[in-house]
């Protein structure tokens, strides 16, 4: 008899965090060539002095990088790891019964031989052709198209011409009619 057992059990999960910046690039190099675009626009139109210029191209770089801190995102990444433990327990418990004679009288010193008896061989009966009672061909034993017949439509002899006599057609494959006796 074998017995198993099996033991499932979960440790704590592994908890790993982590946290990163995200940048939106495109926006930013949008927001950029507007910034450039307004300067030089408002230089043109305004017509600035270089020193007004300067001031302000300084002032559009300010907002510029305000802008494009504000494109930062802070996210979170959280990975959870559980490990489950399957433990699987066997054993093979084997009782063996021994049936022991003593007879009262006798002396200890007495060994007894157990003489096992012979199996009987068993008369299985082979044969050379099978054939179905359903469609009425024959094959030869070791045709692919005869080892597929059912069972309760098989008919088996040694004989071809049992089948013959009987009306079954020979098999187009295997052709057991040519077989020598």
């Amino acid at each position: 008899m074998v017995e198993k057992r099996e033991y499932v059990y979960q440790e704590d999960p592994d908890i790993h965090e982590e946290s990163f910046y995200t940048f939106e690039g495109l926006t930013a190099i949008i927001i950029g060539f507007l910034m450039v675009g307004g300067l030089i626009v408002s230089v043109l139109v305004f017509n600035f002095t270089f020193k007004q210029a300067t001031i302000l191209a300084g002032i559009m770089v300010l907002v510029y990088v305000l802008a494009i801190f504000s494109l930062f995102r802070e996210q979170f990444f959280r990975e959870i790891r559980q490990r489950e433990i399957r433990t699987v327990e066997t054993r093979d418990y084997r009782t063996q019964v021994v049936e022991k004679d003593r007879p009262v009288a006798m002396p200890s010193k007495t060994r007894y031989l157990v003489v096992e008896k012979p199996r009987e061989k068993l008369n299985i009966p082979s044969y050379d052709f099978r054939g179905s009672s359903e469609t009425k061909i024959y094959h030869k034993k070791s045709c692919r198209l005869g080892k597929s017949i059912k069972k309760k439509n098989l008919v088996s002899n040694n004989d071809a011409s049992y089948f013959a006599v009987r009306g079954y057609k020979p098999c187009k494959l295997c052709h057991p009619e040519r077989v020598r006796k």
